[in-house]
C-alpha cells in the first residue's frame, strides 16, 4: 500500500488494537485485473467475507455484527520500486454477484 491508504488502514489497525479488538473469519478472494494504463492497473473482485471484528477479552462481537457476505472491491494500483502497490479501494459492502 501507499499513502494515503496506507496511513488509513494503520489508523485504524491502532485503534483497534487499543480497544482490544482482533478480526477473525475468512475473506474468498478472485481478483481480475480490468484495466492496466502504464504503471496504474484497476482491479475489481466480488470477495466473499465471514470476518468480524470481537473483542479480544471476551469474544463477543464488535456491533454492528454482519452477516457473511460479498462485497464489491474496485481497486486502483500503481507500480512503485517494481512492485504493485494499493494506491485505493472502494468496498460496496453486500453488493455483488458471487464469482463475479
Amino acid at each position: 500500500m501507499i499513502d494515503p491508504q496506507l496511513q488509513s488502514v494503520k489508523a485504524n489497525l491502532l485503534a483497534d488494537q487499543r480497544q482490544g479488538i482482533v478480526g477473525r473469519g475468512t475473506v474468498t478472494l478472485h481478483p481480475k485485473v480490468v484495466a492496466i494504463s502504464g504503471s496504474t492497473a484497476t482491479v475489481v473482485d466480488c470477495v466473499y467475507s465471514t470476518s468480524e471484528l470481537v473483542y479480544k477479552a471476551t469474544g463477543k462481537p464488535v456491533p454492528p455484527v454482519t452477516p457473511p457476505e460479498n462485497d464489491g472491491i474496485r481497486a486502483t494500483l500503481v507500480l512503485t520500486g517494481g512492485a504493485w502497490k494499493l494506491a485505493k479501494q472502494t468496498v460496496t459492502e453486500g453488493s455483488c454477484a458471487p464469482g463475479s
